[in-house]
């Protein structure tokens, strides 16, 4: 895996935004046939026509250009009504993509058992459920059912079956157990019904995959997510701690930068910000050390990352509320397109510099800074120590931001 677990869930959840309704997609495939389960045994395929198919199958449907986001985006009714077409129309397209893409795994499952790429076609399908656990009823009923096979299989991968259990977990924080039925991965373990069974039902999950898939990196995986949510999951730091220990000693080297990187993140708190410089989109140098004396927010972001660039209206009004009383963001770009990020800055220009070096997750300051998953924000203070470490919906970032700027200092520190 080249990137944390947990993403997948902020996908999926990006991706339950855009939802259409059934009758938006009247159940039509790419092809124009109806979609969903096929008499497999009658069918006159072969293996490499399939194959075909799904490399076809994998393009994946153009996201169109978004307008430029207004002020108030979210009052501005007009917008949201160019947004929500936009988002029915790529679904009308994208949906039937995976529903189709999902079938086609299936069939070469089903006909082909015993080929040598089984964990990754396992691994597709399951994703592509995933996805489509958030389309019409159509690619709902197929993810249910497809998702109930999978889980029924003996010989499932670990690869396929680490994306079920994961989603399984995201579920466990808010005790969502209406969705675990709809989405039919409740047999895994159940969804707890009390804040004080939330712990419990987690190590249940992490044993059962243990025993399954021992020693594996995905076992690993699943530990890190489980440590990533720590207390939304019931478990103190001690816990926590205990489930980072136990998927670095698996020895998968980029689960242990992960670790390393979680534990960094969790040292720094109350401690100096590391020093970083850097010449940013429009030719400026950057400096933390130069804005001493000033609040600053680093913004770990990517185009690509729905919730990212949802957050960016707020943090706006923010900073233009208190640029002038000593607030600064610096925003750490995660894209490895240039003209992708290019694009969306002249759609959406934002007024504070921006770090790029084109490499995807091993972005120099991403990598120095243990940056396991985004959006994720860092509050620093003017003395430069580091106050928090979140994400942008968290609820108290903001009045920690107001805090520290309301905290009494000299004039030549507002200056």
């Amino acid at each position: 895996m080249n990137r944390p677990i947990a993403l997948i869930a902020a996908i999926t959840l990006a991706l339950s935004a855009a939802c259409a309704t059934a009758d938006e997609l009247s159940g039509q495939s790419q092809t124009g046939k109806p979609s969903g389960k096929k008499d497999f045994d009658k069918s006159t395929a072969t293996l490499e026509s399939l194959r075909e198919r799904l490399q076809k199958l994998r393009e994946p449907t153009p996201v169109p250009e978004l307008p430029a986001e207004p002020e108030n985006a979210s009052e501005n009714a007009e917008y949201q009504e160019k947004m929500m077409a936009i988002r029915t129309e790529y679904k009308a397209k994208e949906d039937p993509r995976l529903l189709e893409l999902a079938t086609t795994c299936e069939e070469i499952l089903h006909r082909f058992p015993d080929i040598s790429d089984r964990a990754d076609i396992e691994t597709e399908m399951a994703t592509s459920d995933m996805r489509l656990l958030y389309s019409t009823a159509e690619g709902k009923n197929l993810a249910r059912e497809q998702i109930g096979a999978l889980l029924k299989k003996s010989t499932l991968s670990p690869e396929a079956a680490v994306i079920l259990y994961d989603r399984q977990l995201m579920m466990f924080p808010s005790l969502s157990t209406d969705h675990a039925t709809e989405y039919g991965i409740e047999e895994i373990v159940p969804v707890p019904k009390e804040e004080s069974k939330k712990l419990d039902a987690t190590k249940q999950l992490l044993a059962k995959f243990a025993a399954a898939y021992p020693n594996t990196k995905e076992y690993g995986w699943l530990l890190f997510t489980a440590a990533d949510f720590g207390a939304k999951l019931g478990a103190d730091e001690q816990q926590s701690d205990q489930w980072l220990t136990e998927a670095e000693k698996i020895g998968d080297v980029k689960l242990q930068q992960q670790v390393q990187g979680k534990r960094f993140r969790r040292a720094i708190i109350g401690r100096p910000v590391p020093e970083i410089e850097f010449t940013d989109l429009d030719g400026h140098k950057v400096s933390l050390a130069a804005l001493r004396g000033k609040v600053v927010l680093l913004n770990f972001w990517a185009t690509w990352c729905g919730p990212c660039v949802a957050a960016f209206p707020d943090l706006k009004k923010l900073y233009e509320k208190y640029r002038d009383h000593g607030f600064e963001v610096i925003a750490i770009s995660l894209d490895s397109d240039r003209a992708a990020l290019d694009a969306y800055l002249k759609r959406n220009p934002l007024p504070w510099p921006q770090y790029f070096d084109g490499k995807g997750w091993e972005n120099r300051l991403a990598q120095q800074f243990g940056v396991t998953g985004i959006p994720e924000e860092w509050l620093i203070d003017r003395e430069g120590i580091v106050v928090a470490i979140d994400n942008p919906a968290s609820p108290t970032f903001k009045t920690k931001i107001e805090e520290l700027l309301n905290t009494k200092q000299s004039p030549a520190q507002l200056d």
